[in-house]
């Protein structure tokens, strides 16, 4: 038997013939040269989800972490969360629409703009206000830089700031003009203390140069001919910029350039995606993995960047009657009380994600890996056998999963229709040497293989084997 690579990321061609690789709540991570592993690259299983706190009616809208507090939005509502899960009410009924808003601080004071109006909590009076200065405008993001903050001026190419640690004080002249072409700025972004101002086809570059009548100053040539999709369709980890392009690329900012990290495949399902100007990014550091999570709401859709990797995955959630939602239910996270916290997009939960529990909130994480077509050159291929290495004997001791069972489906037309079905048993608890293997597996000239598992229990697979006959 021959030892084959199964499915190493989401790419599919728009041929499906030339690739149709898929992985949907499963990554690759890829095992060093130095430690003589297995197999070169191992599928693991998302993590699962657990419920840590429930705060005011939902959806959770946005989180952000300032000293020993997360301060959430929730429906319309805002909120102070401690570490014990409990959750006070500091501002009620004011929030416009449902879905994400941006959030930033300056030290003492949290800022939240949802499109309309804007928020500021002081952390020191404990208290929570809506933004009345004449000079403040509608916004779709705030950002800190320095000591001011800094905000798109919603529709317009300009951007504004608030007065020094002054988040309720607004200077008539302290506003920005980005001219490198004639769009409307979307966001405003810290980058490694520089000011990154984002509009829907250009991006500017600019620095704190004190000035007395406006205190930022533009880069001279450092404009960026690329716009982006959206006000909230970008995120940072460490050092990284990362955002998707007006184009529908993904790009990750290096100095004063845009480098495409989205590759072929999955470009050509973005472009077939309607509007995309709510589409929001966030990240994710997980197991030595960095993950950019990239929503289309109005799709339904989640992609995953692994940064850590190069490699695509998706992400997707079932409700409650184990139909699946589209996306994943994330809408925003935060690291924080030891926990990586995730904001759910369709209740008041937030919930941690955990390497030990494989549901979210109960609900079924359904795991899918789909490999690429095998072929031998246009001839017949007889395979009489097909054997999969997993991580066995993970079934759970009682219910679901006690034996647990991996689906494997066949197509032999590219990977556009799947026949063939059949089941195996991953191996009760402890059964650490059960092999999943199929026997006279017919004919084909082209095929591509599917493997699905919805049990709750760990999902690891670690390489496959397979025997091929070729009709010369």
């Amino acid at each position: 038997m021959a030892q084959i690579p199964f499915a190493l990321e989401t790419y599919i061609s728009r041929a499906r013939p030339v690739s149709s690789q898929r992985l949907v709540n499963m990554y690759s991570e890829l095992q060093p040269e130095e430690v003589n592993a297995k197999s070169k690259v191992v599928l693991f299983g998302a993590p699962g989800l657990v419920q840590f706190a429930t705060v005011g009616t939902g959806p959770i809208r946005a989180m952000h972490i300032l000293n020993e507090y997360v301060y959430v939005v929730s429906g319309s509502q805002f909120y102070r969360l401690a570490s014990d899960g409990s959750s006070d009410l500091l501002g009620s009924g004011i929030l416009a629409g449902t879905g994400p808003v941006s959030m930033d601080d300056n030290g003492v004071e949290v800022g939240v703009v949802d499109g309309q109006a804007g928020f500021i909590y002081n952390s020191d009076n404990l208290t929570w206000q809506q933004i009345s200065d004449v000079n403040f405008y509608p916004a779709n993001t705030i950002s800190h830089n320095e000591t001011y903050f800094l905000f798109d001026r919603k529709n317009t190419n300009q951007f504004f700031s608030s007065d020094s640690i002054q988040g309720l004080i607004y200077n008539p002249l302290f506003y920005g003009t980005a001219e490198s072409l004639s769009d409307y700025v979307l966001a405003t972004i810290n980058h490694l203390q520089q000011l990154i101002v984002a509009g829907q086809r250009s991006i500017e570059i600019w620095y704190l140069a004190g000035g007395e009548n406006f205190p930022w100053a533009k880069y001279t040539g450092a404009a960026i001919q690329i716009g982006m999709a959206g006000p909230l369709a970008w995120t940072k980890v460490r050092e990284a910029l990362l955002f998707i392009g007006n184009d529908r690329n993904f790009y990750r900012l290096e100095g004063v350039n845009a480098v495409r990290v989205s590759k072929h495949g999955t470009e050509q399902e973005w472009a077939n995606y309607g509007d995309i100007s709510d589409a929001f990014c966030f990240s994710i550091t997980w197991e030595g993995h960095d993950f950019i999570y990239v929503t289309f709401p109005s799709v339904p859709k989640t992609w995953c960047f692994d940064l850590t990797t190069g490699l695509w995955h998706e992400r997707e959630s079932t409700d409650s009657g184990n139909q699946p939602l589209g996306r994943w239910r994330a809408n925003c996270a935060v690291a924080a009380f030891n926990k990586q916290l995730i904001g759910d997009y369709e209740s008041n939960v937030i919930g941690y994600q955990s390497s030990t529990d494989y549901t979210e909130y109960g609900n079924t994480i359904k795991g899918l890996a789909q490999g690429s077509p095998m072929h031998k050159n246009g001839n017949r291929v007889f395979m009489p056998r097909f054997e999969l290495d997993i991580e066995a004997g993970m079934g759970l001791t009682t219910g679901q999963g006690s034996d647990p069972q991996l689906v494997l489906s066949l197509s032999d037309d590219g990977g556009y229709t799947f026949n063939q079905v059949r089941w195996a048993s991953m191996g009760r608890t402890g059964q650490y040497n059960a092999r999943l293997r199929w026997c006279a597996m017919g004919s084909f000239y082209q095929r591509t293989m599917k493997l699905e598992v919805s049990d709750p229990i760990r999902r690891t697979i670690i390489s496959s084997f397979v025997d091929l006959e070729a009709d010369e």
